[in-house]
């Protein structure tokens, strides 16, 4: 028998149907059988799949009289054809079920990717088919995790269905590893890939098809699961859905082999079911292929990668052990097992009830792992934003800020100082949450997840900031500045004590208030860039969709936007109304910091509608609102265990303009040098927004009336 490490790679689910249709070339056929020759596996594998073909199977079946699979390679629809809501705009790429799109999603302001799967590609009868994706949809729509592809939408476009996913700008694992990577880098990516794996296996979900091809790498370095069209429902019996990728799929009743050759762990060639042990797997033979360059059941023994050290081989070993009882007992256990540092270490020191002799020896043991290992388990996170702000788009984008003329030119080096120090903030808060969780702190897990999801949220803003900015004309470029300004505060995040007063959202949840607050940054952003019509139109859709969801902390920031459209066109009172609407369900929500920021709002809003009225008019109104705003800062403080120089920043802004207003101009000039201290502190795009604050020093002791004018709420 040959030898299989001599005999080529274990067959993709590709080669094996031209195989067995008979449209391989000579060359390649005759590869093949020598690789079956030598092969248990792939031999089980081709017979089974074999079976399946002439028995009728799903596999491969063309219903109702269709054209086979190649019916996929029609010429892409034409730009701008609607596909449910969606609207087309250009062909990402075409598998062998379908062509996958970039879409515009015009109800919520964002692009997605939109995978069009043609029925008779799929080996799917049509009366199943809508109900098989939209299990799939499903099934995804109740993830929730960073590290998976989001599904938004599922339905049917003519005889085909469609899948709304989220787009990701990157590439498959597979792409990424044609440049060459340190086994930490493998390793890192890995991790987060794995910590997707165990989300799907905590609401029961099975992948079944886990490799290369079914992992994404967006630029910015972030691994995300897709392609859980095979996804088995282990809370529902005969709940499955077929999708891309399968080898052999579900038929006649029966269970048959699912998976990709190479890949699928030996208990399911043996005819077992697939479990999360299976996807441990599947996962492990991704690894090691990725560490080697070879799939393991290409070897007659799972020897350590040349490049990785000692104690990554003995991890794979036991992933790959061919009795499912023998690996890990969760994929959560294989991610500790990845990662022999602080995660695992100090994490057992602590819930083992350390004392704090033990916790030092604990620490001591961590730093000697790290030096024997050169483990550091938070390095992803110091290198999320490289993509999204790498040097190469860091100097383009300040090159196109500069081309818009004089103003741009003085604007260039402000964008690129901000978004650098944007990034340095960001990512120290991400790095911390990493240690944290790393060192094994008894922060709440809940408050966790929602402190990691206003850092995604923070990403994304950050993300359309960027694009908007890309996009700016000598027409706009004066309103980068303010676009800038509408930067979420990092400081929003980065206490992760405040989110223990907030109610814990369910994953299903999550997967559908957070792209309504994605919309509501999105339209933030043309709002500061003038866009006032396009932003006041598409809100009228969104306000009402974030009630339905009654989820108070997005109806908040709808409602904000609702006030910050009205100040743009000058309607003063229905930006209070609104205002006080955002405040009451901010304060349902326990969002302290929002609330904050939103009684700052209503300050500098009625700072303005009242101005014009006299001081008789406004000053009980802003005396009021002063006091309140000043209480729910304090309240803040009292609830959070970090200091927030920003909102003490902006409240003693909104202290100088309303003491104007009021003609207390001492009190002005002082409440404005605070803010200068603070801005001076925080740095930044800070410094850059206290222009009216330094106009107000610098007219200390002035005896003018300030006669109104518009503010922006921010």
């Amino acid at each position: 028998m040959n030898n299989p490490e001599r005999a080529g790679p274990c067959l993709t689910e590709s080669t094996a149907v031209e195989l067995l249709a008979g449209t391989l070339s000579a060359e390649s056929s005759a590869e093949v059988d020598r690789h079956v020759d030598a092969c248990p596996a792939c031999r089980r594998i081709l017979g089974m799949l074999a079976r399946t073909r002439s028995g009728g199977g799903s596999f491969g079946h063309t219903p109702d009289g269709a054209s086979d699979a190649s019916s996929v390679h029609d010429p892409p629809l034409p730009r701008g054809t609607r596909v449910g809501r969606f609207r087309l705009i250009e062909p990402l790429g075409a598998g062998g079920m379908g062509i996958v799109y970039r879409a515009e999603d015009p109800d919520l302001a964002r692009d997605v990717a939109v995978k069009l799967v043609r029925v008779a590609g799929a080996g799917l009868s049509r009366e199943h088919a809508s109900e098989r994706l939209i299990q799939e949809a499903q099934l995804l729509a109740r993830l929730d995790s960073p590290f998976v592809v989001t599904v938004h939408e599922a339905g049917r476009y003519g005889e085909d269905i469609y899948v709304a996913l989220e787009l990701l700008e990157g590439g498959t694992l597979r792409e990424w590893l044609t440049t060459p990577r340190s086994w930490r880098e493998v390793r890192d990516v890995f991790v987060m890939a794995a910590h997707g794996l165990a989300a799907a296996h905590d609401i029961g979900l099975v992948h079944r098809d886990f490799k290369l091809d079914n992992v994404l790498v967006t630029r910015s370095g972030r691994a995300k699961v897709t392609d859980f069209g095979l996804a088995k429902d282990r809370h529902a019996a005969g709940v499955t859905t077929a999708g891309t990728g399968a080898v052999l799929a579900e038929h006649g009743g029966d269970s048959a082999l699912v998976g990709t050759p190479g890949y699928v762990a030996p208990e399911v060639l043996a005819g077992r079911a697939s479990t999360p042990a299976s996807d441990q797997y599947s996962f492990a033979a991704s690894l090691y292929q990725a560490l080697t360059g070879r799939l393991p059941s290409a070897m007659p023994s799972i020897d350590r990668p040349a490049r990785a050290p000692r104690w990554l081989g003995t991890v794979l070993r036991r992933a790959l052990d061919a009795d499912a009882a023998r690996r890990y007992p969760s994929m959560a256990a294989l991610t500790d097992a990845l990662q022999p540092g602080p995660s695992r270490i100090a994490r057992s020191a602590w819930l083992a009830g350390a004392t704090a002799l033990s916790a030092i020896a604990a620490v001591a043991l961590v730093r000697a792992t790290d030096d024997r290992h050169e483990v550091d388990v938070c390095d992803t996170a110091r290198q999320e934003l490289a993509g999204l702000w790498s040097p190469g788009r860091r100097a383009r984008l300040a090159d196109r800020v500069r081309s818009l003329g004089p103003r741009g030119e003085q604007l260039a080096d402000t964008v690129r100082s901000t978004v650098d120090d944007y990034t340095k903030q960001w990512t120290a808060s991400r790095v911390e949450s990493c240690t944290a969780t790393a060192s094994g702190g008894q922060r709440h897990t809940d408050a966790l997840a929602e402190q990691n999801a206003c850092l995604e949220r923070a990403r994304y803003g950050l993300e359309i900031t960027l694009t908007a900015i890309e996009k700016a004309t000598a027409k706009s470029v004066g309103a980068i500045p303010d676009l800038l300004g509408g930067l979420r505060s990092v400081y929003d995040c980065a206490d992760a004590a405040l989110f223990t007063d907030q109610a814990p959202v369910a994953a299903s949840e999550r997967a559908r208030v957070e792209p309504v607050r994605r919309a509501v940054a999105a339209l933030d952003a043309k709002l500061r860039m003038g866009e006032y019509e396009v932003v006041e139109r598409e809100l009228a859709s969104l306000v009402p969709t974030a009630r339905a969801l009654a989820h108070p902390a997005a109806i908040a920031e709808a409602l904000l936007l609702a006030s910050e459209v009205d100040v743009r066109f000058g309607r003063y009172d229905q930006a209070v109304d609104h205002a006080y609407e955002a405040l009451w369900e901010a304060e349902a929500a326990s969002a302290h910091r929002h609330a904050v920021q939103i009684w700052t709002a209503i300050v500098r809003i009625e700072s303005v509608r009242l101005g014009p009225r006299g001081r008789d008019v406004a000053g009980p109104v802003l005396a009021r609102t002063m006091r309140h705003s000043e209480a729910a800062l304090r309240r803040l403080r009292a609830r959070s265990s970090k200091p927030h120089p920003d909102l003490d920043l902006r409240y003693d802004q909104q202290v100088a303009a309303a003491s104007i207003v009021l003609g207390k101009y001492d009190e002005a000039a002082e409440a404005a040098e605070r803010a200068i201290r603070h801005a001076e502190v925080i740095g930044g795009r800070y410094l850059q927004e206290i222009g009216n604050s330094s106009s107000a020093r610098q007219d200390r002791g002035a005896s003018r009336p300030f006669r109104g004018g518009r503010a922006s709420v921010s």
